[in-house]
């Protein structure tokens, strides 16, 4: 899925993708608790990014190894760039189960730890329902995609971090269009 919303050229961004040997893999189940030097880390089936993202739950610190499932790790939480089988109502689902285990601290697998959890995920789910309305809404008045993306660019830009680079923004971007248009276009909303 990262090829086909990125295309050939995310790996100058991201690197390229190996397979893993399967003898190395293994699918845990939803709540399954792995006991690790004297904690308790709880996977999380966590779709809405992406059909197979989990969390985990470090019951110790009270951590949640995130992902993108919570967004990005951006001043103000942005939603995360969504990618082909992004799902909107899987995402917020996902977000309100991560909200109902009282986490203390969000660990970004993308970069920063950020102590006031319930706060950010108070706010990137708000996040994520403003930017999909004003898709959405942009999508019905016909508006193009470039200015749909125009207009994202504009109510997020102060909060990307800046470390991004043209080509993160431009892969952050790509992902909220595709990954937006296509669920409401799936859906039959616009």
């Amino acid at each position: 899925s990262t090829r086909a919303t990125y295309g050939n050229g995310f790996e100058a961004v991201y690197g390229p993708i190996l397979p893993v040997p399967e003898t190395q893999v293994r699918a845990p189940a939803d709540g399954e608790i792995f006991p690790l030097d004297g904690r308790q880390l709880q996977v999380i089936y966590a779709p809405g990014h992406a059909p197979h993202h989990i969390a985990v739950f470090d019951h110790r610190t009270g951590g949640i190894f995130c992902g993108e499932a919570l967004g990005m790790p951006t001043d103000v939480p942005l939603p995360a760039a969504a990618a082909p089988s992004f799902d909107l109502d899987d995402t917020l689902r996902t977000m309100e189960r991560a909200l109902a285990l009282g986490p203390r601290v969000l660990f970004y697998s993308h970069g920063n730890t950020y102590s006031n959890a319930r706060e950010r995920i108070a706010q990137v789910t708000q996040n994520t329902i403003s930017f999909g309305n004003l898709i959405l809404e942009s999508m019905k008045e016909g508006h193009p995609t470039e200015t749909i993306g125009h207009m994202i660019r504009q109510r997020s830009s102060a909060h990307f971090p800046p470390n991004w680079e043209d080509e993160m923004v431009r892969v952050w971007l790509t992902g909220i269009l595709n990954g937006y248009t296509l669920y409401f276009t799936n859906k039959g909303l616009a």
